[in-house]
């Protein structure tokens, strides 16, 4: 079983590594907030990719297995633009793997799960982050817009760490 504390000490050291980038120039001040509000959205919001992917403007969507941002232009004229791979998924792992480098000299264990990292870690730690912090399972359910509080309780860690705690009386 893995380390029940590390999903938070990784994210951790990516908040830290994230407010540690370059903000001198126009460029990368303009870098800084777009990785910020990413990694925000991405843990604050809890979305899935898809969801992302459709959120309320409607405009990107997979196909033919490729992304296209679909925007209603002047005239109402419909259009499909490629989007450039940086715009989640590519810049995610950019910033996850670069954050992993950074730490993995003090810690290998939190440097190796910011390398196994994608968008659809941050929903998860999210979530197990709102158990960890006492947030009742059925604000938990509702914020991870889950159907069945059975899938919400699969997040639910606690009782592990307990468990553990109260095993370790046992007395050779």
């Amino acid at each position: 079983m893995g380390c029940i504390r590390c999903p938070w000490m990784a994210w951790e050291h990516l908040k830290e590594y994230i407010a540690a980038l370059p903000q001198g120039a126009r460029r990368e001040i303009q870098h800084f907030e777009r990785i910020r509000y990413l990694f925000h959205f991405l843990y604050l919001l809890a979305p899935r990719v898809s969801e992302i992917a459709s959120h309320s403007m409607n405009s990107s969507r997979e196909f033919r297995g490729k992304w296209w941002w679909f925007v209603d232009g002047k005239g109402g004229k419909r259009a499909g633009v490629p989007p450039i791979d940086e715009m989640i998924y590519r810049l995610v792992k950019d910033i996850v793997i670069e954050a992993a480098d950074n730490i993995e000299a003090e810690t290998p264990v939190s440097a190796r799960k910011l390398r196994s990292a994608s968008t659809h870690w941050f929903r998860h730690t999210a979530i197990t982050h709102g158990d960890d912090s006492g947030i009742g399972i059925k604000f938990i359910q509702a914020s991870a817009r889950h159907d069945k509080l059975e899938t919400t309780a699969i997040y639910q860690h606690a009782e592990d760490a307990k468990w553990n705690d109260e095993w370790q009386r046992l007395q050779y």
